[in-house]
Formats: structure tokens, sequence, C-alpha cells
């Protein structure tokens, strides 16, 4: 599979104005360039490894996948298996745990196949995903990944964003106390993607690793302005920075997010 990533200003450490200060950059993939032949393509990181840890919403609350593949299936296919936990989640070998906290109940729902004006299953993702806010949930409802239960923190993080939209955000709280905010334009123009919502295009529906530099990452909040926010197969974990990635012949580019700094009430 070929990274796709191209160059931005780091427009967080500028708009900052903070020394030293946190910053997050973008690389990542387009969604199953194949056209959708095998189910999943593109679909998880290419990072995995001894310091990388997998998380996707496969069997909880009871969640199954579901077949055919690829692509999103019809509306019959639909099941809402309800909000996320917000218990932690022991990951295992030696990597600690995660959490999952919300504004509101099902803040973020776990779900498969596709509802019409709701949710809609990212291309050749036939297993259970996550959508936020949560069916029939206020759009102001917020989702947010806690990562602090990690035992080495992490400044990677990867995700299946599915049918990129303008109006999806995603804000990095980092461990210097700073947020770093992206949302869907940003995140395709990165990649070279489109956030036109296709659920039927790869090129909308796009695995992005987010690596942080200069701080660690404490937590990621997912909100969107309209409907809806569709993620799966989070990856976290402790990575290369992009500066050694590029000297290793990787050739990872980035973006800066806008930056704010958080002050204390």
């Amino acid at each position: 599979m070929t990274r796709t990533s191209v160059l931005f200003v780091a427009l967080a450490a500028l708009v900052s104005g903070v020394a030293n200060a946190g910053t997050i950059t973008i690389g990542g993939q387009l969604g199953n360039l194949n056209g959708g032949v095998n189910c999943g393509t593109g679909s998880h990181s290419t990072l995995l490894s001894s310091t990388v840890k997998e998380f996707n919403f496969d069997g909880i609350n009871g969640s199954t996948a579901y077949t055919p593949c690829p692509g999103a299936g019809p509306d019959a296919n639909f099941v809402n298996y309800g909000a996320i936990p917000t218990s932690a989640y022991n990951l295992g070998g030696g990597f600690g745990s995660i959490s999952f906290s919300h504004s509101a109940m099902s803040a973020g729902d776990i779900v498969r196949g596709r509802l019409s004006g709701q949710s809609g299953d990212p291309w050749a993702d036939s297993t259970p995903y996550l959508v936020i806010p949560g069916i029939t949930q206020n759009l102001g409802n917020r989702l947010t990944l806690n990562l602090t239960g990690l035992t080495t923190q992490a400044n990677y993080f990867g995700m299946y964003f599915g049918s990129v939209d303008t109006y999806n955000h995603i804000n990095f709280t980092l461990s210097d106390s700073s947020v770093v905010n992206f949302n869907g334009t940003m995140i395709a123009s990165a990649l070279s993607a489109v956030a036109s919502g296709g659920q039927f295009t790869t090129n909308s529906n796009v695995f992005v690793d987010f690596f942080s530099r200069g701080a660690t990452i404490n937590s990621i909040t997912f909100y969107s302005d309209q409907r809806a926010l569709e993620v799966d197969n989070f990856a976290f974990g402790s990575v290369p920075t992009p500066g050694a990635m590029a000297l290793l012949g990787l050739g990872l580019l980035g973006i800066g997010g806008f930056r704010r700094n958080r002050v204390a009430a």
C-alpha cells in the first residue's frame, strides 16, 4: 500500500506562540486502492508492532460482523449495539488501558451497516464501527478517547476514517495541556483525499496517522457539526517521530492543526 501525504505549514506552532510546543503531523493511506476487491484493504494501520496496538469495536455490546463486503451495505444490515461503554479497556501485552468519556449518553454508538441520514459504514468495513454522535442523539455530543492509562505514553494515533466530511472534528489534547484541532477538510487535504462524505468512494475513506512531536497524546475528542463521523480500527503507541521516519526513507511529510492553549479554570 502506497503511503501518501503532502506538506503544510505547521500552523499548530505558529498559532500557539509557545516555544517548543507540541505539534501534530499527518500521514496515512487512501482506503481500498484496489477498488474494494479485498475486504478491509487500507483500513488498518501499517505501523502495528510491539509498540503500537490496535483497538476496534468488534464484540463490544455483543456486536458482530456482517456480509457482504466491500462497500456500504443496504439499510437492512444496520444494527445499533448502543453506546460505547465508559469503563476502561485493558489492552493486554503490557500496553495498559484506554477509556472513553462523553458529554452525554450515546455520544458515540457502536453500529454496523448503514442507516440513511444517520450513519454509513466505512468503505469495505463489514465489522462494527463507532459513529459520533450516537444514533438520533444531539449533534452537540462529544466523545473522548483517553490514552493516559497506557503504560508508555503515545506519540502516535491512527484510525480508519469513513466517508470524511468537512464538518467532522478531531481534537488532540497533548501532555503540555494544549489542544490541536483538525477538521475533515484538513485531514483529507493532507492525504490528497476528498472530504465529500462519499460512502462508496475510496478517496473519501482513509486511514489517518497522527504523529505528535514535542508532547505525547493525552486524549482525542471527536464530534461533528452534522451527521456523522464514522471511525474504526484505532491504533496508538510509541513510534519514531516523523523527522526520524524521513531519515529512514519513509518520506513522511505533514500538516499542523489549529492549536489553542488550555487555560486553567
